[in-house]
């Protein structure tokens, strides 16, 4: 991840937004949290976006309520309507998300 969000940053085409004026940023909300640096640095506003539904943290970051007990992730193999098992699948695997991304990418 560190590789390739370094590798990203150091694109060309990715540098020349730095000369750019913004006034609002969108990004995406699988895993583009280094683009965050651009919107710290040019004082602007950003906004999540995503073409699924948010899913553990960003949900909870772009104020879209989640209910995994009710609609299970789209990464897991779950139908609905979900049974018993599935939702404490779908609710533990959206805690262990949200546990996983707040230890490895929120900085201390």
């Amino acid at each position: 991840m560190k590789m390739a969000c370094n590798k990203a940053l150091a694109y060309e085409g990715v540098q020349r937004l730095n000369e750019e004026k913004f006034d609002l940023v969108l990004l995406y909300t699988d895993l583009t949290d280094c683009f965050l640096s651009f919107a710290h640095k040019l004082k602007v506003p950003f906004i999540y976006m995503s073409s699924n539904k948010f899913i553990g943290t960003y949900s909870t970051v772009a104020a879209s309520p989640a209910f995994p007990s009710l609609e299970a992730s789209f990464l897991l193999d779950l139908e609905y309507p979900l049974t018993f098992t599935g939702r404490m699948i779908s609710t533990l695997y959206d805690l262990l998300d949200i546990m996983f991304k707040e230890w490895k990418f929120i900085p201390r």
